[in-house]
C-alpha cells in the first residue's frame, strides 16, 4: 500500500479502496475517512479521528503510543451503537458493524492506555470508558448462544438480551 504525506492544509481526499485519507483540521486533528477497501491508518502524535461508514471494508487503526493526544473512532452515517458487536482477539479491539462487511480493528488496544481511544461514537452516543465491559458482556452473550454469529448477514442488531442490553445502556452515553 502506498503511503501519502499531505504537506499542505488544508487537504481533503475521500477514501478509496487503496488508501485512507486524512484531512487536517485547525488545532492538529488527523481526520481519516476509510474507504471501501481493506485499509490501516496510523495515528500520529496528535490528536487522530477515524471515520468509518457503512460502506467502509475492513479499517485498521494503528494508534501512536505518546500520550496526551485525543483519538476518536466515529460510526459515521446512519449506523447506531446497536449495530456494533464488540470482540476482543489478542490484543486488538474488533468492531463489527452487524449485517455488513464493515470493520474496525484497533490494534494493540489491549496492551496498554496508549493504544486505546478515548472515545467511540455512533449514533449521537459515545463510548468512552467502559468498552472492557461491552467487549465481556458481548463474549458472555457469544459464549452462551453458540448459534448466534455476529457476521451474519441475517443479524442487524444486537440480541434484545437483558444482561447485554443492561450493559450497552451503561457504556453509551450522550
Amino acid at each position: 500500500m502506498a503511503t501519502e504525506i499531505f504537506t499542505t492544509w488544508p487537504s481533503w481526499l475521500a477514501g478509496t479502496a487503496e488508501v485512507a485519507s486524512p484531512r487536517r483540521y485547525a488545532y492538529g486533528t488527523k481526520v481519516v475517512q476509510f474507504g471501501a477497501g481493506s485499509e490501516v491508518a496510523n495515528g500520529e502524535a496528535r490528536s487522530n479521528s477515524f471515520q468509518v461508514s457503512s460502506g467502509t471494508g475492513q479499517a485498521a487503526i494503528n494508534l501512536p503510543t505518546a500520550t496526551g493526544f485525543s483519538n476518536e473512532l466515529d460510526f459515521v452515517g446512519a449506523i447506531s451503537s446497536d449495530q456494533l458487536w464488540f470482540e476482543r482477539s489478542g490484543d486488538k479491539l474488533l468492531i463489527d458493524l452487524l449485517g455488513t462487511n464493515t470493520s474496525a480493528t484497533v490494534n494493540g488496544w489491549f496492551s496498554g492506555a496508549g493504544s486505546q481511544l478515548q472515545e467511540i461514537t455512533a449514533g449521537g452516543l459515545k463510548l468512552d470508558s467502559q468498552v472492557s465491559q461491552l467487549v465481556q458482556a458481548m463474549a458472555t452473550y457469544a459464549a452462551n448462544n453458540p448459534g448466534f454469529d455476529p457476521t451474519s448477514a441475517s443479524v442487524h442488531t444486537v440480541p434484545n438480551d437483558a444482561s447485554l442490553q443492561s450493559t450497552m445502556s451503561a457504556a453509551w452515553h450522550a
